[in-house]
Order: structure tokens, then sequence, then C-alpha cells
């Protein structure tokens, strides 16, 4: 796959034959489903994404569509707006019909619904206003289509707003913050096109529905979405009356397309694992993840000690005391510096909050922001002892949901929530629940083979999320400033790309595979101070004592320290006939290999029997290499 390869003209001709083909047959043809987080507009027609993209390599010099698995959505965005293609962040699209509360909810910036009916029933259509997410679009129909909206921030269980003075309806409902572009002129429901009973709001007439919120069906989401551009032309520009508590700096950030990503998981799971072998980003994720926040979800992070998110590295030795709660001496602390003494308690042990109740008393006294927790090296702590009952309250059903509007931040307590599950702390015998606005992201190397793997009652109540090597391509380091170092740093970024695709994937599995930051390290470092050396010196460092022993670990947990040494390469391959389609370029791209170390002044020696036998990186080359050198340009 080489996305450097599709131009702007690759992008037209896949337009052009999307336009011609009908986005269900476009798609259908190529294996591409439907664009779910982002949105390409051109010319006022919106297209999706990963697949104009997938389709567009078909056009350039390669010659071949991409599939669905050659290409992740995030790439094709990134290639589209490098590019100079509009892409929007989109949802989902939805149909409001406000009635005589459109005034009102207009004024609150919001929608919202009661719990139950006039007889006491709850009705989906009311239901529907929890799971509006932000990013999502709203057609507000009060005798026309009177407004657009776009979802601000999470909903949340509300009392009736004393604007709607309705007395057919109770106090408790739902409620949903949003944006409002309010149109000059109501559009009359007759121009609307495509009313079909399908869509969603319409009946077999071609009526609105009687109900209040509904979502409208994909197949009828883009035709719905062109004619709303057409009719408001400044659809996803800011509009000018927004309240300023729903301005967005104009300073901000572009949001990174895979921390959009993440943000959508983490919005709609509320606890995600971020796994994967090391140097693909993890840790990098959750800075971005922090940074987009308010952009992608609307609400802004809670700050604790001038950081955006609560960060705890969990290890053989956490216990559920360090996490939740447990006794410990009442004031045997120092408030400076390690090298200060530690005061004497005079007193007897007390009981403590652990990390994450601290983070759960900041989300619940502060409903109007988001508390983002990093528990990094997830799988290394014991999880069962480390959370024990908390596992329950985490899980995304059982959370806590704000219903004390109107209160003033200081005065707010976990009383001015409900929560749906609570469990008693065994210390100090206190309810605790999770708040809704608390959301857990959790990091796990899967190359450690010395871990145990995550047990089914976690993994039902987290998302897994993958993050895989994706090495850098020219544009990617250009943007990095390291235009003067490119050729060497591309030689490292594509021999590192060819081991993992033609060698450890294959050969080993994807938990053998190398990350991407080394590269992107090299650059920084030669950007950052001159007095690094040479672009090869860097590197030749950076293989050394970084890159070639995680490759050696990974090889000997794996049992296949031999395919480092040339003199028993072939041995091991001979001894694993399973591999036979994909030996052959294996052994090729080994050789390269070792050819590209010892340019370095590099090579891998594997020597030793039994449990001792392993590899080592040595200067010493008593073993013959073909005279083969390393093409950066191939």
């Amino acid at each position: 796959m080489a996305l450097g390869d599709i131009d702007a003209d690759a992008i037209r001709e896949s337009i052009s034959e999307f336009l011609r083909l009908g986005r269900d047959r476009f798609l259908d043809t190529y294996g591409f489903g439907r664009a779910t987080t982002y949105l390409l507009e051109d010319s006022g027609r919106f297209f999706d994404p990963k697949a104009i993209v997938g389709v567009a390599h078909m056009y350039s010099p390669i010659g071949s569509p991409l599939t669905v698995a050659d290409l992740d959505a995030t790439e094709a965005v990134q290639r589209l707006r490098r590019l100079g293609f509009r892409v929007l962040a989109f949802s989902r699209l939805w149909w409001v019909n406000q009635g005589k509360t459109y005034d009102a909810e207009l004024a609150e910036g919001i929608v919202w619904a009661p719990t139950q009916s006039k007889s006491g029933v709850q009705l989906e259509h009311h239901k529907a206003v929890m799971q509006l997410r932000p990013g999502d679009m709203i057609v507000h129909y009060s005798k026309g289509v009177r407004a657009v909206s776009f979802v601000a921030s999470e909903p949340l269980n509300a009392p009736k707003p004393a604007s709607i003075s309705s007395d057919e309806w109770q106090t408790a409902g739902f409620l949903c913050r949003t944006d409002y572009r309010t149109l000059p002129d109501p559009i009359p429901i007759g121009e609307v096109p495509n009313r079909n009973a399908d869509v969603g709001p319409f009946d077999r007439n071609g009526d609105v529905k009687q109900a209040y919120l509904m979502q409208v069906s994909s197949q009828a989401t883009l035709p719905l979405l062109e004619f709303l551009v057409k009719r408001i032309p400044n659809l996803f520009e800011k509009a000018p009356d927004v309240p300023e508590r729903k301005e967005r700096s104009e300073t901000t950030v572009e949001t990174d397309p895979q921390a959009s990503k993440l943000i959508g998981i983490l919005l709609e799971f509320k606890n995600v694992v971020l796994e994967g072998v090391p140097g693909t980003g993890k840790s990098y994720a959750i800075e971005q993840i922090a940074d987009s926040w308010h952009e992608r979800a609307g609400r802004q992070l809670f700050e604790t000690g001038g950081q955006k998110f609560r960060a705890a590295v969990m290890h053989p030795s956490t216990s559920y005391e360090d996490f939740v709660e447990g006794v410990r001496p009442g004031d045997s602390k120092a408030s400076g510096y390690f090298d200060e003494p530690i005061a004497s308690s005079s007193q007897s042990f007390a009981v403590q909050n652990g990390f994450f109740v601290e983070a759960c008393i900041d989300a619940i006294t502060h409903p109007d922001r988001d508390v983002l927790v990093l528990l990094d090296e997830f799988n290394r702590c014991n999880v069962a002892n480390v959370m024990g009952d908390l596992l329950l309250a985490l899980e995304q059903s059982k959370r806590g949901r704000y219903s004390g509007v109107g209160r003033q931040r200081e005065q707010v307590q976990a009383a001015d929530w409900e929560a749906a599950v609570t469990v008693r702390l065994p210390y100090s015998g206190r309810m605790l629940f999770v708040p809704d606005n608390v959301y857990v992201l959790a990091t796990a190397n899967t190359s450690d083979r010395s871990i145990a793997p995550f047990d089914a009652a976690l993994r039902r109540r987290f998302a897994f999320e993958r993050l895989e090597p994706n090495m850098p391509h020219a544009s990617d380091l250009e943007e990095r400033g390291a235009e003067e170092h490119l050729p060497e740093l591309l030689a490292a970024s594509r021999m590192l790309e060819s081991l993992n695709e033609s060698v450890l994937r294959p050969c080993i599995g994807p938990d053998a595979l190398l990350g991407h930051s080394y590269v992107y390290a090299a650059a920084e470092t030669l950007q950052a101070d001159t007095s690094h050396g040479s672009a090869d010196s860097v590197l030749e460092r950076i293989w050394r004592f970084a890159i070639l022993p995680q490759l050696i670990d990974i090889t000997r947990s794996f049992g296949a320290e031999d395919v480092l040494d040339l003199k028993y390469r072939p041995t091991w391959f001979s001894n694993h006939s399973e591999l036979e389609g994909s030996a052959d370029q294996a052994q090729a791209v080994l050789t390269e290999f070792d050819s590209y170390l010892r340019g370095l002044g590099l090579g891998l020696r594997v020597e030793g029997i039994g449990l001792a036998r392993g590899a080592s990186v040595t200067s010493d080359f008593e073993l013959p290499i073909p005279d083969l050198m390393f093409n950066s340009d191939q």
C-alpha cells in the first residue's frame, strides 16, 4: 500500500466513479461500508472518505484499488486533507419534532423529552435523546424545518426546564445540549426530498410521524444532508449567533483523525483498552485525545495539577487499597520533595481514598466537565484484585447520571446524582458509584508473554482497540521538519515495514511487530539537536540500543531467535514447513536486513544452547554477508 501515490486527480476520478455508480453500488462493488465518523464534502456533495481513497488507488500508478482491510479510515482522512480536500467530522443525522416546545428549547440550546408519557409509559422516541452523541446533527421541525443543530455534549437525566411551561409532561426527563443554526425562513415539509417511510421521520404518505426524536436512516442521510447544504450554505461553519459558552477558540488545533476515532469509542463505551506492541503510539495517543477532547466531544476536561487527565502506572504491586480505598497511617506524609524527611505520625491508621475514588469525586463535583483517567500498563497489575467489585460499577450501563441541573458547582454532591448501581466500600462502608462523565483509557502491551491475558469479565466491560505499526512516509517526516535527513529516515522506515510485513507478521505473529515510534524519535532527535551527529550515527544508536534489543526479546519469547542469524536461518525455516508460502520472501528481506545493519556498523549473532541460547548485537562480522546494498528508493 502506498497512499503517497494517490494524488488529487486520482481522488477526482474516484469521486466521478462514485457519482456514476451511486453510493450503494459503489460501496458494494469495492467492498466498503458506509462512513460513520467522517464525510468528504466536495461541491455540495458528500462521499465516504475511506472508500474514495481506496478506489482512488486504482487511478494511481499502482493501478489497483485497496480493500477495506488494506486501509484505515484515519489514514484516508489524513491523505484527503493533505491533498486539500474538505473532510468533516460527522456521525449521524436525527430529526426532532418540537411543536410548541421549539422556542423554549431553542432559547435553552437543548432538546428535552420526559422519561414517561402522561400515562406513565416510557416511549422509545423520548429515550432516543440518550442516544445522542457529540458530532451528531439534528434537523428541527416545527411547522417546517426551522433549524439544524449539532450535539454539543453527552445527554443526561435532567428535570423539565422552567421555560417549558406545558403541564402535560412530568418533571423528570432526558436532556441534551445542542448548537442551533436557525434558518431565516422555515423550509416547508413539501420541499424536503426523499420523504419515504424507510427514511425514519416520515410515514407512507410523506408526512412527519407523530414522534419526538428519530434517526434518519443511513441510506437517506446523504441526500437530506446535500439538500440542507443547498438551503443553508454555511451549515458546517460557525453560526454567528452561537452563545459564547459554545464558541470554539480561534486557536483550536484541528482534531487528529486517530484521536477523534478514539474519543468516539470512549464516548460510546466509557472504558477503552488501547493494546498493541511497543512503539505504536499508545502513550502518545492519550496526549492527542486530551488535546482534541473539547473539539470532538464538545465538553471541557477537568484538569488536575495543570494536566488534562489523571494518570496511574499499573504494576504487580498495585493493590485495591491504592486504587479504591485502604487503611494507611493518618499523616505520615511529607508535603515537599522526596529528599525531605517523612514526618512521623502520632495518629492511628485511617481510611484514605485511592486513585480512582479521587477521580470519581472530581467528576461528581464538576458535572459540567469530563474526567479522563489513564491506566498505563494495565495488564501488568492483577486487575481482579485491584478493581474488585468496582468492575461492576464501572460498566457503561451501571454509571451514575447527574440529576441536579441548576445547582451551583460548589454545592454539587453525590446525592445530586442518580446511580444505577452502587457498591459498598469495604473499609469505610461508604456507597460508591462511577459517574458517567468518567472516561477510562487503559494501555496494554501485547508482546509481553509473561503477562496473563485479560479475562472475560473485564473484556465485557471494556472496548478494545488495537494500534498497529504505521511507518511514516515522506510527508509525515517532512511535517516534523526532517527534510534534510529524509533518505536515511525513509530507509529505516521501509526496513522496519519490510521486517514487519514479510518476516515478523507472517512467520511469528502480530504480537511480534516493531512499532513506528523509533523512526519518529530519530527524526525528533535530529531536528532538536544537531550535536547528535549525522543521521546514520543517530540511527545506529537507535537500532543498537532500542530496536535490536526489542527484536531480540521478541524473537526469543517466541522461540524464533535463529531467524536473526544468517548461519542458522535456513535450518529454522526448514523446520517450519507451514511457512513455505512466505519463507522465500522472508529470507530475502532478512538478507536485505543484514546488509542494512552492516551499513550502520551493526550485526546480530545467535549463540549458546538450551535455555541459554540467544541473540546479541555485535560489531564483529565473522559471518559472510552478501554484497546487497539497501536501496532507500525501492
